[in-house]
């Protein structure tokens, strides 16, 4: 998906890389679901990101660029 690469780099979570292999997401999903402290770590990575990357803004400047390009 599309957020893959922020997942990947923020490691915030699992990639389940393709293509789509039903045991690799079971595997992934028991790590989540039976790991507290990954977890918590991921969460805390999450939020990390989330403060200091630019990942909100990305709408309004594909609109201004596509706007401009008209012109």
């Amino acid at each position: 998906c599309g957020y893959a690469p922020y997942i990947a780099q923020a490691n915030c979570g699992i990639v389940v890389s393709g293509p789509y292999v039903q045991d690799s997401l079971n595997r992934a999903l028991l790590k989540l679901l039976n790991d507290e402290k990954y977890r918590i770590q991921c969460s805390n990575n999450a939020k990390h990101f989330a403060d200091t990357q630019d990942l909100y803004s990305m709408i309004d400047k594909a609109t201004n660029l596509i706007l401009n390009q008209s012109k």
